[in-house]
């Protein structure tokens, strides 16, 4: 009966909700009540266990008053989750986590619950000198020690934060730490959406997005060209070492 009361209170909420005197709310409730018995017993419940369910149970004026203020239905969707899926209330829920860690891989290890499950990161290594530009003078260039400097730094690396894998199908945001030239930076870059079945192993995941070179180091000829690069990324997946040496 738990889940059954729990799906019809949500359901009143929304019937009762608004500026009604608390009688007229009483009296609404009651019908409702009374119009849900035949549902109810269509569904096995008897009359003995429906009544005890909603024995003493009241409209409370407080939560009917609540649902009127509900942000996620008096925001713009935009600023709902400015306002509730903040950094910093993300950062304070993985601080949280850290009290309740070792119980936490208790509950996994007692009860096969994986964490992680249906959740993925990129961990991209891009070899920089491999880059290609329009003209074979831009090219030099950016394998320079004004730009990537490859010689001393040859590798790029993005390694994201854990993610829902349906983000390679459907695409979205995918945020993370981009590393040029021995410098760590936070970044975020869009995920297009998957043109096969089997992302990253049938079609590659594409990544783009925009970052400013001066926070990597590359302030060079600033006169003459933008501070902001467009960056293109089309990744692959490999095994991981854990997966080739179980």
């Amino acid at each position: 009966m738990r889940r059954f009361f729990l799906i019809f209170a949500s359901s009143i909420a929304f019937a009762v909700g608004g500026p009604a005197a608390a009688e007229e709310a009483a009296q609404d409730f009651q019908t409702y009540i009374a119009n849900l018995w035949p549902e109810a017993e269509a569904r096995g419940v008897s009359r003995a266990t429906f009544d005890a369910a909603f024995k003493g149970v009241e409209p409370d004026p407080q939560v009917i008053a609540a649902t009127q203020r509900q942000p996620e239905y008096i925001r713009p969707v935009g600023g709902y989750i400015a306002l509730l899926v903040s950094d910093s209330r993300i950062a304070g829920g993985k601080k949280r986590m850290v009290p309740f860690a070792e119980t936490l891989a208790a509950v996994e290890a007692k009860f096969g619950v994986d964490r992680f499950r249906n959740f993925a990161s990129v961990n991209a290594r891009i070899d920089a000198n491999a880059v290609e530009m329009n003209t074979k003078s831009y090219t030099e260039w950016v394998k320079s020690d004004e730009f990537f400097d490859v010689a001393r730094y040859p590798e790029i690396r993005f390694t994201s934060e854990s993610f829902p894998l349906q983000r390679l199908r459907h695409g979205g945001e995918l945020s993370g730490t981009l590393t040029i030239r021995g410098t760590d930076q936070p970044a975020t870059f869009n995920l297009d959406p998957a043109e096969c079945d089997h992302p990253a192993y049938d079609c590659p995941i594409v990544v783009t997005g925009s970052i400013r070179r001066s926070a990597f180091g590359m302030r060079s000829r600033r006169g003459a060209l933008s501070d902001k690069v467009d960056l293109h990324f089309e990744v692959f997946a490999i095994p991981s070492a854990e997966r080739l040496n179980p």
